[in-house]
C-alpha cells in the first residue's frame, strides 16, 4: 500500500525574550532580565518588563547604569535589597500592582527620581526605601496602610506633600527625617505613631491634620518642626 503523506507541522518561532530599540527602550517578556544578553547595557534608558512579579536581588538593574524609567505592571513584591540603589538617572517608576516592599534601600540615592506610581502599595517594611531621593516632590500612596521600615523618606529635601489616606500605623523610626520642605501631610486614617523622630527637622511643616490619631508612643515626633502652627488631633488620648 502507498503511504499516505502527512503534513509537516508548522513550528512557530520562539519569541525574542529581549529587544532594544534605537531610543533605548528595553522590552523583556521573560521573568528574569538576566537573559537580556548581547545588548549595549549603557544604551538602555527605559525598561518594560511586564512579566516580572518579584524583584529578589539588585542584579535585575545593576547592569543598566543609565536607566531613566521602569514599567512593570505585574510586579507585586520587592524582596531583595538595593533594587534600584544609585540609579542616579532614574526619574519615573510605574508599578501599578506592587503591594509590598520588604527589601532595604530600594531607591537609595536615586537622586533624579521625581515620580512614583504605586497605587496598590500597602506595606513598606524595608529600611531606607526612598532615602536621599532629593527631587521627589509629591508622594501619593492611597492604599498604603503600614510603614514599618526605618528612615523611609529621610533626606527627601524636595518633598512638599504626602498623601496617604489609608495609612494607619507608622512603626519605623525617622520616617520623614530632614524633609525640610514638607508642608502638607494627609493621613486621615492614621491611628498610631510608634516610631521615634517621625517628622524631625521638617522645618517647613505648618499644618498637621490627623483626626484619627489616638496614640503617640514614639519620642520626638515633631521635634524641630519650627514652622508648625496648627495641629488637629481630636482623637489623641495617649502620648508616651
Amino acid at each position: 500500500p502507498t503511504d499516505t503523506p502527512t503534513d509537516t507541522p508548522t513550528i512557530s518561532p520562539s519569541p525574542i525574550p529581549c529587544t532594544l530599540t534605537d531610543d533605548g527602550m528595553l522590552t523583556s517578556i521573560d521573568l528574569d532580565l538576566s537573559i537580556c544578553t548581547g545588548i549595549d547595557v549603557t544604551a538602555v534608558k527605559h525598561i518594560v518588563a511586564n512579566s516580572i512579579v518579584e524583584i529578589g536581588t539588585n542584579e535585575y538593574f545593576s547592569r543598566f547604569p543609565n536607566v531613566e524609567t521602569v514599567n512593570m505592571t505585574a510586579l507585586v513584591t520587592i524582596s531583595g535589597n538595593n533594587a534600584f540603589k544609585d540609579k542616579t538617572k532614574l526619574t519615573h517608576v510605574n508599578f501599578p500592582a506592587l503591594t509590598t516592599i520588604n527589601g532595604t534601600g530600594t531607591f537609595h540615592d536615586c537622586t533624579s527620581l521625581e515620580n512614583v506610581d504605586m497605587p496598590a502599595l500597602t506595606t513598606i517594611a524595608g529600611d531606607l526605601t526612598f532615602i536621599n531621593c532629593i527631587l521627589l516632590q509629591t508622594i501619593t500612596m492611597p492604599a498604603l496602610t503600614t510603614i514599618i521600615g526605618e528612615a523611609t523618606f529621610m533626606d527627601c529635601n524636595s518633598l512638599k506633600m504626602v498623601n496617604m489616606t489609608a495609612l494607619t500605623t507608622i512603626n519605623g523610626h525617622q520616617t520623614f527625617y530632614d524633609c525640610t520642605r514638607l508642608q502638607t501631610i494627609i493621613m486621615p486614617a492614621l491611628t498610631t505613631i510608634a516610631g521615634d523622630h517621625t517628622f524631625i527637622y521638617c522645618t517647613s511643616l505648618e499644618n498637621v491634620n490627623m483626626t484619627a490619631l489616638t496614640k503617640i508612643p514614639g519620642h520626638g515626633t515633631f521635634m524641630h518642626c519650627t514652622s508648625l502652627e496648627n495641629v488637629n488631633m481630636t482623637a489623641l488620648t495617649t502620648i508616651i
